[in-house]
C-alpha cells in the first residue's frame, strides 16, 4: 500500500511541476507573441524606428527569461529562438520588410510549437 501512496505521490508532483512549467512558458511566450505582433505591424507599416524599440523589448525581455526556457525546452529551440531573434533585429536595422516579416512569422510559430511540446498530454506521453 506504501508503494502506491509513493507512487501517487510522485504522480502528483510531475503533474504539478508540469503545470508551473506550462503556465511560465504560456505566460512569456504569450508575451514575446504579443511583442512579435507589434514588431509585425509596425514592419508591414514600414516604422522601422519604433520596430527596432519593440525588438529590443523583446531581447530585454528574452534576457529575463532565457536560462529558464533553456531548462525547461530541449537548448536546440533555446539556440534557434535566438538565432531568430538576431535575424529580426538585422533586419529590421537594414530596413528590410519581407525578411522581417518573415522571421517574425517563423519566430512566432516555434514559440506556439514549442508551448503545445512542452504541454503534458497524452500526445507528449506517448
Amino acid at each position: 500500500m506504501k508503494q502506491y501512496i509513493t507512487l501517487v505521490g510522485a504522480l502528483i508532483v510531475v503533474i504539478v511541476l508540469n503545470c508551473i512549467q506550462v503556465t511560465f512558458l504560456k505566460n512569456t511566450g504569450t508575451n514575446m507573441l504579443n511583442t512579435l505582433n507589434t514588431i509585425a505591424s509596425n514592419i508591414e507599416e514600414e516604422k522601422f524606428v519604433e520596430a527596432k524599440e519593440q525588438a529590443d523589448e523583446l531581447k530585454k525581455e528574452w534576457e529575463k527569461v532565457k536560462v529558464r526556457w533553456d531548462i525547461l525546452t530541449e537548448h536546440d529551440d533555446v539556440e534557434e529562438l535566438e538565432s531568430h531573434l538576431a535575424s529580426i533585429d538585422m533586419y529590421i536595422r537594414n530596413e528590410e520588410k519581407t525578411d522581417g516579416q518573415v522571421e517574425v512569422a517563423v519566430l512566432k510559430q516555434r514559440i506556439a510549437h514549442i508551448i503545445q511540446n512542452e504541454t503534458l498530454s497524452f500526445a507528449t506521453i506517448f
